[in-house]
C-alpha cells in the first residue's frame, strides 16, 4: 500500500512528541508499505531524500504568517496529487485541509490523527480546520480516550483511540540512577510556557530543603530559557538545576538512566512520548493531571499526578518518591512493565488495519 503522511515538522531538526512519533510510525509502516512523509523544508536537508525505508518530501514556502501558510497547504495538496497514494494520513487537525481538497477533487481517502494542541488549544482557524478535517476524514484517531471525547465534541463522528508508541528496546532499566549519592529529577521538554517548567523550578526550592542532595536536569531548548535561567538565579538554585540543552533523541536513554524520577509539569498535553520513554527506562513519574497523562501515569502505581501550576503539589510528590527507595523501585518496575504495550510495531498494525478497511 502507498501511504502519504502529512506532518508540519519532522526530524532531525524538530524533535517534539508529534515529530518523533511520526518518524517512528513511518519507520514501522515502511516495513510493509511504501511510505512518503510530506513536511516542511529545513535548511541544509535535501527536499526529497530516503530516510530508513521511507521517503521524506520537504516543502518550502514564503515566511509570511497567513500567505505562507496558504502556499504551504496548496503545495501539500499538489504533492499528494503527484504521489497518488492509496491513502493519506494526516498528523494533526491543523494539517487536514489539503487532504480534504484531494478527497473532494480526486476521491483520495484520508485519515486524521489528533495529536494534542490541535484538539485542546485555541488557534486561528481552528473551527474551520477541525470541522472539515473531522467531517471528511474516512477515519479519525485520537491518542487518548480524553482526546477522543474532545474530538467528538468538535465534530460528532466516531473516533478510534490509538496511543503513541516507543521503541522499548532502546532503554536500559538494569541500573537506573547515577553512581553518586545524588537524587536526580529529570524533565525532557521544549522550554515553552505550556510545558510548565517554571513550576518544576519553583518546586525544586522546596524539594532541596527536604532532600538536600537532589538536583534537577532540564533537557530541551526554547523561547523561555532566559526567563527560566533568571528564575533559577533568583531562587539561588544554580547548584541544584542544570540545563542540558537540546540533545539528539538517540541520547535520551543515557540521560534518563542517570535519573531517579521523571517530572513533566505541563499545562496542556495530549499523550507525551517523553513519559513513555521515561517509563521504558524504569522511572517513576510525577506529571500534571491533564489530558491523556492519567491514562499512562496510574496514581500510586507508577507515579503520582499533580495539579497544573502547583509547585507545592509537585514538590510533595517528588519528595515522597525520593525519600523512599523501595517505593521508587516498585514504581519504576511498574513503569517499565506498563511501557511494554506501547510498541510501535504493534500500534502500526492497528493503523494498517484501518487503512485496509478504508481502501478495500
Amino acid at each position: 500500500m502507498k501511504v502519504a503522511i502529512i506532518v508540519n515538522l519532522f526530524p532531525p531538526k524538530w524533535k517534539a512528541g508529534t515529530e518523533i512519533a511520526t518518524y517512528n510510525l513511518a519507520k514501522a509502516l515502511s516495513k510493509k508499505n511504501e511510505v512518503h512523509v510530506i513536511t516542511t523544508h529545513d535548511n541544509g536537508i535535501e527536499d526529497s531524500h530516503l530516510c530508513n525505508n521511507f521517503i521524506v518530501h520537504r516543502i518550502s514556502y514564503p515566511i509570511r504568517p497567513l500567505y505562507g501558510k496558504v502556499i504551504f497547504l496548496i503545495k501539500i495538496a499538489m504533492s499528494i496529487i503527484t504521489l497518488r497514494p492509496d491513502i493519506v494520513h494526516v498528523q494533526s487537525l491543523k494539517m487536514g485541509l489539503p487532504a480534504v481538497c484531494t478527497k473532494l477533487l480526486l476521491k483520495m481517502p484520508f485519515i486524521v490523527w489528533g495529536r494534542g494542541d490541535d484538539v485542546y488549544q485555541e488557534y486561528f482557524g481552528k473551527g474551520i480546520m477541525a470541522h472539515f478535517s473531522l467531517k471528511y476524514a474516512d477515519a479519525r484517531i485520537a491518542l487518548t480516550d480524553d482526546m477522543n471525547r474532545a474530538m467528538r465534541k468538535l465534530y460528532d463522528l466516531p473516533v478510534i483511540t490509538i496511543p503513541n508508541g516507543i521503541d522499548t528496546n532502546r532503554f536500559n532499566v538494569e541500573y537506573p540512577g547515577d553512581d553518586s549519592n545524588t537524587k536526580t529529577i529529570i524533565t525532557v521538554a521544549r522550554l515553552y510556557p505550556v510545558k510548565g517548567i517554571k513550576y518544576a523550578i519553583i518546586a525544586m526550592d522546596s524539594i532541596r530543603k527536604v532532600v538536600p542532595n537532589s538536583r534537577l536536569l532540564i533537557v530541551g531548548e526554547g523561547e523561555e530559557k532566559e526567563e527560566l535561567l533568571k528564575l533559577c538565579a533568583d531562587l539561588n538554585l544554580n547548584n541544584q538545576i542544570r540545563f542540558i540543552g537540546e540533545i539528539p533523541n538517540s541520547q535520551i536513554p543515557s540521560h534518563l538512566s542517570l535519573a531517579d524520577v521523571f517530572l513533566l509539569p505541563s499545562l496542556s498535553e495530549g499523550f507525551p512520548v517523553s513519559i513513555l520513554e521515561a517509563m521504558a527506562a524504569g522511572l517513576p513519574i510525577v506529571a500534571s493531571n491533564i489530558g491523556g497523562i492519567p491514562e499512562i501515569v496510574i496514581e500510586g502505581k507508577n507515579g503520582y499526578l499533580a495539579n497544573p501550576k502547583d509547585p507545592n503539589g509537585i514538590a510533595d510528590r517528588v519528595i515522597r518518591i525520593l525519600s523512599n527507595d523501595q517505593l521508587r523501585k516498585e514504581m519504576g518496575n511498574n513503569s517499565y512493565t506498563l511501557s511494554k504495550k506501547y510498541n510501535w510495531d504493534t500500534l502500526a498494525e492497528q493503523v494498517e488495519e484501518i487503512y485496509s478497511k478504508i481502501v478495500a
